[in-house]
Formats: C-alpha cells, structure tokens, sequence
C-alpha cells in the first residue's frame, strides 16, 4: 500500500510518498525527531512552499521539460549511484536509484533531514555545530571537536556507564530560545570505531547482526561501525531525545601519555575561540547535488551567537586515555553533574 505521509518537527513539514514496509524503516530511524502521520486530505501535499520526497519512480509523471536529473555516486563510501528527477518548481524530489530498498530509505533520510537543516538556518536562525549532545537529569551536555577528538567515543562512554539520554552524535544545532541555549539533535548515523567496543567492554560481533544500516555490508565495515539513534537504546540503557537545554560545552582531547583525566574550564574567551572552530560552516557538505535550491544564508550573526553561548554554558577541556573511557564518565559525573 502506497500513501502520502506528512513529516513534521518545529512548524515545519515535508511529505513523502513511499509504502508501508519503507515508512515504518524510516519512522524507526528518525523518530523522536519527528512526528510523522498519514495524510488524511491529498490536497495539502501540493501546497509548493513544501518539499514532497517520492520514493516510487514515476509517482508524478513528471516532463522531461520540467526537470533537473541529478546523477551522484559516493566513490568513497563505497555506496551505489543515486539518481533523482527534481521539479523545483513544485519542490519535487523523485528518486530514481539504487534500487536497494535499504539504500533507498537511507537516501530518504538523507534527503528529510537535510531538507529539515536548510529551512531552519534559514528561517530560525539555527547555527550548526561539530558536536553532540547528551542529557543527565536536568543538565544538557555537548561534546564539540573535529574529526578523532574523542567526541562519539565520549558519548558513547556516557551511554555506557553515565545513565544518560541521547539527542545526537556530530551535527547539533544550537537556537537561542528566552535566553537560554538549546541544543536540537538529528537522526544522523553514528559511526563508531571498531575498537571502540574493546574499549567500552561490548562484543561487537553479537552486535552487528542487529543492526539495520547498509553501510555495515560495505568495505567500511572492516574499519567502522553505523548505527541508527533508535538501535543505540537497544545496546544501552538509554533514551533518544530530540532536544535539550545547553549547558556544558565539554572539548574532548586524548592523550595516550596520561591515564587519569583531567577537566580544565575554559575562559571566556578561549570559549568562544573553541566554539568558532567547530562551527558547521556548509552544511550541505553531503547535499551538494541539491544546494542549489535553497537560499545563501549569511551567517555573520553567528558572532551574537557565540557571546551568548560563551556567557550561558560552561566551556571545559576534558583531556583522557582512550583506554580508560570509563574513568573519564566517572570524573565529569563527579564535577559537573
């Protein structure tokens, strides 16, 4: 059975147009960060100030006269080619390939959460961040730095042994809501080291099996691991959050020459310095193909942003062994928490 779903989050839609085994893959791995809902009136859906995402070839009939064909494939992911009929006009997206139905639903969440990113830098004033974010009780912890800084090791130390909720790994979002920091996450996959499960005691071969994403049957799958937010509650003890108040900014470092470690709070402007770096500064990085049909964003107002963050939250360097995450979730559960 193929119908119209409407996929909502903060006063903004999309719909999508896919059967039942599909909706019910993409629902899975995409909640909470949305709600999604059958379409009761077909009439909404062509309303043009929203995008419709059809993951059924030749669902519009679209003219060749009307369309841009878009044809990529990710040589370095070691993922199929990806071709897709767009009516900009009417804001259609039709995907055409891989056949895969797997790899489909993975291009359809792709493409939501994408979409979902550039209406809100956009219109609400979301900056983007290298980062992940983490809730304890009342307190909402993010974890920014670049790629190998220890950000998902970190978080998923704090799943582990820190009795955490989760919101996202290494894209959060950051809107200043009546004066405080809020963090919003996203169902982005989380790529996790290989070694990482040694690490954290977890037998990574009982745990492969379960798990959904088409990466894992690719030559990445000798080096890493992806997991989809929701399959994270199934290994942890945890809940999956789409949002939370900031108010740690905690830097991971490793160092391989101490085995304690050690917390140090940042001044002010040192902060801010850390914050400017993991800023997102394109984030269609992996939507390049679709850039073009949405607006330039000029993001100099980012500077109010950092003062506000940099005068709310606490910036701290966490400098740890990766051998001894453990002691690392102990230690910040004891200062901070």
């Amino acid at each position: 059975m193929i119908d119209w779903y409407k996929v909502r989050r903060n006063g903004y839609a999309i719909f999508l147009y896919t059967d039942l085994a599909s909706i019910e893959f993409v629902k899975k791995s995409i909640e909470p960060y949305y709600i999604i809902n059958k379409v009761i009136s077909v009439s909404e859906v062509f309303d043009s100030s929203y995008w419709k995402i059809s993951n059924r070839p030749d669902s519009f009939k679209l003219t060749s006269d009307k369309i841009d064909i878009i044809q990529s494939k990710q040589r370095v992911l070691d993922e199929p080619e990806r071709v897709f009929f767009v009516e900009a006009h009417e804001r259609i997206i039709e995907l055409i390939k891989p056949v895969d139905t797997k790899w489909r639903d993975q291009i359809v969440i792709r493409l939501i959460r994408d979409i979902f990113r550039n209406y809100f830098l956009t219109n609400d004033s979301m900056s983007f961040f290298h980062g992940g974010l983490i809730k304890s009780k009342n307190l909402g912890i993010a974890f920014m730095g670049g790629k190998k800084s220890g950000k998902t090791s970190s978080i998923l130390s704090f799943l582990k042994y820190g009795n955490v909720d989760y919101a996202t790994n290494d894209d959060i979002s950051i809107q200043i809501i009546d004066d405080k920091v809020h963090g919003f996450g996203w169902p982005r996959t989380v790529s996790v080291r290989n070694d990482t499960f040694d690490v954290l005691e977890m037998d990574r071969a009982s745990i492969i099996g379960r798990l959904r994403h088409p990466s894992n049957g690719t030559i990445w799958k000798n080096k890493a691991t992806f997991i989809y937010p929701n399959e994270l509650e199934q290994l942890f003890t945890t809940k999956v959050i789409s949002n939370s108040e900031v108010n740690y900014i905690v830097f991971p470092t490793f160092d391989k020459d101490i085995y304690t470690p050690n917390l140090r709070e940042l001044n002010r402007s040192e902060f801010k310095e850390l914050l400017e770096l993991n800023m997102e500064p394109d984030i269609n990085r992996y939507f390049k193909d679709f850039q073009r049909y949405f607006p330039n964003v000029d993001i100099s107002s980012n500077n109010k942003v950092l003062d506000i963050i940099s005068e709310k939250c606490h910036g701290i360097i966490l400098n740890q062994n990766f051998r001894n995450l453990k002691q690392s979730v102990e230690l910040v559960k004891k200062e901070l928490m």
